[in-house]
C-alpha cells in the first residue's frame, strides 16, 4: 500500500515521505519543516487497522478482510484535507493490483480530523475497507 501511494498519488506539494506509523523520529523537527516557512511538511502515514480471513460455506476463501488508515499530516488544515480527498480518488471503488495485493473491492468507512499540538499539525485521516487477495 505505502508503495502504492509512493508511486501513484500526485500531491502539490508532494509530502515529506510516505510510511507506516508513527511518524518517524523528527517528523516535525528543522529537517522536515520548510526552511522559508519554518512549517511542518506533509507526510502519509499508513496503517492497517483490522484484518480477517473471510471464510465460505466450504472454508478458507483466501480473501482477507482489511481496514486500512491512511494519515495525512500537515500545518494547513486545508492542505491536510486536500491530500485526504486525493487518497480517497485514488484507493476508495479501486480494484486492480496494488504491489502484491489483488484488491477485490474498498469503500469508504469514515473521515476524521485531529490536530496535534506538540507538533501543531493537522491529521487528517480517511478509513477505507478493502477485499484482498494476495496477487
Amino acid at each position: 500500500m505505502i508503495q502504492y501511494l509512493r508511486a501513484n498519488l500526485t500531491l502539490d506539494p508532494i509530502p515529506e515521505g510516505v510510511g507506516p506509523v508513527p511518524l518517524p523520529p523528527g517528523a516535525g523537527a528543522a529537517k522536515v519543516r520548510d526552511n522559508a516557512s519554518n512549517r511542518f511538511k506533509s507526510y502519509i502515514t499508513v496503517q492497517e487497522i483490522s484484518a480477517k480471513d473471510l471464510f465460505s460455506l466450504t472454508g478458507p476463501s483466501n480473501y482477507v478482510d482489511s481496514i486500512m488508515q491512511i494519515n495525512c499530516w500537515c500545518a494547513d488544515r486545508e492542505e491536510a484535507h486536500r491530500m485526504r480527498t486525493r487518497v480517497k480518488a485514488l484507493l476508495i471503488n479501486h480494484s486492480g493490483a496494488v504491489g502484491s495485493l489483488n484488491i477485490d473491492g474498498s469503500e469508504h468507512v469514515l473521515d476524521a480530523v485531529l490536530y496535534d499540538s506538540d507538533r501543531e499539525v493537522h491529521q487528517s485521516i480517511v478509513r477505507i475497507h478493502m477485499a484482498w487477495t494476495l496477487a
